[in-house]
């Protein structure tokens, strides 16, 4: 989680708000993780979140479909199937997303900021409608704004890096129940994971971490 220093004015709330959202998130996956599923959305419903997802992949969509799948029990052999692909399809959203955004040159966000020097205010963090002067009270304002964009940005950035932490665990935990142990299961399930475009990197990491799992059972 980003520890940002309070910062007065409208930026604050965007900040504080945002931080919020990172830890309400961690909490909650954690939680999701650790406990058994207990109230689970139908297939239909589960698919139709992971293709809104991949359609339009914005923080909200990926953060309900994973959560679905987070909870789903599997009745059925093929429900294993299909919910091992859908994990890594929207942990491919994920990937993609994280990569894409890391990409982009987003400063992290600062604390108080100062106000502009011939604001005649040179009190970090200090209210906007104390500056006299408009040009450069609107100067501070559009600091303050951009600085609560950094603030979401890396907001979402670190709620993607954990969801994909999480979702590295489930693909791990799922492959155990579809693939069996060994050279043969994890070949299979290279070929699954590969066909859902998952880097080579996070592939050879639910290949390891699975080979400490017991193997699963499907039921019959």
């Amino acid at each position: 989680m980003i520890v940002i220093l309070r910062q007065s004015s409208f930026g604050s709330i965007i900040l504080a708000l945002s931080l919020h959202l990172v830890a309400y998130d961690h909490v909650l996956s954690c939680k999701l993780h650790a406990q058994p599923p207990n109230n689970s959305a139908p297939m239909k419903t589960i698919e139709q979140a992971v293709n809104q997802a991949r359609q339009t992949p914005t923080i909200e969509n990926i953060a309900i479909a994973d959560q679905l799948l987070s909870k789903f029990i599997a009745k059925k052999d093929e429900d294993w199937v299909k919910w091992l692909r859908m994990s890594a399809q929207i942990f491919s959203v994920m990937t993609e997303k994280f990569k894409a955004n890391s990409g982009r040159n987003v400063p992290l966000p600062r604390g108080n900021l100062i106000p502009p020097a011939d604001s005649g205010a040179g009190i970090s963090g200090i209210s906007p409608k104390a500056i006299r002067d408009p040009k450069a009270r609107k100067e501070y304002e559009d600091a303050i704004a951009e600085n609560g964009r950094n603030g979401v940005f890396w907001s979402e950035q670190g709620r993607l890096e954990n969801m994909i932490d999480m979702g590295v665990h489930r693909l791990g935990a799922l492959s155990t129940m579809v693939f069996e142990q060994g050279a043969a299961g994890n070949a299979e399930l290279r070929r699954e994971l590969k066909a859902q475009n998952l880097p080579d990197e996070i592939v050879r990491q639910v290949i390891e971490l699975r080979a400490t799992m017991p193997q699963g059972r499907i039921p019959k």
